[in-house]
């Protein structure tokens, strides 16, 4: 979870259980209104951290567990 509540599209997602799969996911929607914001040139501070706190809920835990797993590789290979 991000440090600040404010602006996070999840406080404004309209389906009744969490799905990140779904196309209604109030995350998914931030991410490509930003998109969308930048290909037209108009990002705005609210898109940037919506899409920003999107990112992190949505991708940042499998990234990190993608570094681990590597530092963890690295470190057996440097033990071997």
């Amino acid at each position: 979870m991000t440090k600040s509540r404010e602006g996070h599209p999840c406080l404004s997602c309209t389906l009744p259980d969490c799905d990140e799969t779904s196309s209604g996911c109030a995350l998914k929607i931030a991410m490509s209104r930003y998109a969308k914001a930048r290909r037209a040139g108009a990002i705005t501070e609210e898109l940037r951290r919506a899409n920003s706190i999107a990112w992190q809920e949505l991708y940042a835990p499998t990234r990190h567990e993608r570094r681990q797993e590597k530092r963890a590789q690295a470190r057996q290979a440097g033990a071997a």
